[in-house]
């Protein structure tokens, strides 16, 4: 038994992600039991789509749920877009979709779909307010609250695709309803709102907090110890200010044609060795200090308003960009009275624009965001889940 997974890849500053409409899902038999049951089945399906050799290749994916088309008072076919490959741009076809329509009707479509959106997000708060809510998964099948990268791509997909005419409107997340602004696929902003400063949010543990908001905290390892800031922005980031690892940037990241893979790991930095810096990432990761992990950004200052920084992110390791990481640092930077509130940071992948606000202390993160291609992805056996459950679905995935 066998289905075909539509879905949309995007990229923001080459963080990559694979995109999937749990529209298309509750419409297609094939694959309702992939929508109904996605928590569980995407920890497999996570690693097998974004592998870079035998699947699409990504960072991460993205479930988008547009929330106007839960309703059963609406024509909910209608919101079911490009169905059929008709000219360059839209969806090739997948699906026998009238078959679909007749067998179901769009009155038991709506239905499905508002339980499993319910069952998916029912609980971000503010999700009443929100024009469309995520779910976000890392590449490894890991859980992710928030991806600032991955939210300008789903703000720029529910422009395109996800039948959202505003150019202001307001993502459901775990941490709360993000307002987006978009005035340009090259300029997508984000209000990722404030960030987490408690201990015991972020997680941290054998942490000092400053009065200012500071969480820093020393490790030791092998020749001395790793100063590092703590910061929660859904997810936690330990940031480390040390310019000793960074001698060799201009060299070994913005040297001509180099490939995507010595972007995303670098074979050298001068002064330590690519295997050096996965060891101190990796390391922190995994230091009872962070309970639940961490992604770590190595910093640059280069001026108040100016910083270059690598990002080690849990599930994917290094990645071109993390825009949730950019933000960890500017709020770490304005603490420690190193950086200026709003503050350009410089990822291998490019460039983002951190705003760390007064007198709210909101983050909003401004960068571009790109649609690369669509498609289908070949489903088999996945554990514990049958595709495919009656003829006419069968007959749809052959």
């Amino acid at each position: 038994m066998r289905a075909l997974l539509p879905f949309t890849k995007y990229h923001g500053l080459g963080n990559d992600f694979v995109l999937i409409d749990a529209r298309e899902l509750v419409f297609d038999p094939a694959l309702a039991p992939l929508l109904a049951n996605w928590k569980t089945v995407v920890q497999e399906l996570a690693p097998r789509l974004c592998d870079r050799h035998h699947g699409v290749g990504a960072d991460g994916i993205i479930l988008a749920m547009p929330l106007y088309g839960a309703t059963e008072t609406e024509p909910f076919e209608s919101q079911f877009k490009n169905r059929g490959k008709k000219s360059i741009g839209e969806f090739p076809a997948r699906h026998n979709s009238s078959t679909a329509t007749e067998a179901s009707g769009a009155a038991f479509l709506a239905t499905e779909y508002r339980k499993a959106v319910a069952s998916l997000t029912g609980d971000y708060p503010q999700v009443d307010s929100c024009e469309l809510s995520w779910v976000y998964t890392n590449s490894d099948g890991s859980n992710a609250v928030m991806c600032g990268n991955g939210l300008r791509c789903l703000a720029l997909w529910a422009r395109l695709r996800g039948g959202v005419e505003d150019k202001e409107f307001k993502i459901a997340t775990a941490k709360g309803a993000v307002a987006v602004q978009i005035s340009s696929d090259k300029r997508i902003c984000v209000d990722v709102g404030q960030p987490i400063l408690d201990a015991d949010r972020i997680p941290v543990r054998q942490s000092n907090a400053s009065a200012s908001g500071l969480i820093k905290l020393d490790l030791a390892i092998a020749g001395g110890n790793i100063p590092i800031i703590a910061v929660g922005m859904g997810n936690p980031h330990g940031v480390i200010f040390d310019d000793s690892v960074w001698n060799g940037w201009d060299s070994a990241v913005q040297s001509p044609g180099m490939s995507d893979e010595r972007l995303r790991e670098p074979d050298h930095l001068e002064g330590v060795s690519r295997q050096e810096l996965v060891a101190i990432a990796q390391f922190v990761q995994n230091n009872p200090a962070f309970p639940q992990g961490v992604n770590v950004e190595f910093v640059q200052v280069v001026s108040r308003d100016l910083v270059r920084c690598y990002v080690y992110e849990r599930g994917c390791g290094f990645t071109l960009a993390c825009a949730s990481g950019a933000a960890a640092v500017v709020v770490a930077g304005v603490l420690a009275n190193l950086l200026e509130r709003t503050t350009t940071v410089q990822l291998p992948g490019g460039t983002l624009e951190i705003s760390f606000t007064e007198p709210d202390d909101r983050v909003r993160i401004t960068g571009p965001a790109s649609e690369i291609f669509s498609g289908v992805f070949k489903l088999e056996h996945l554990t514990g889940l049958e595709l495919c459950s009656d003829s006419k679905a069968e007959a749809n995935c052959k």
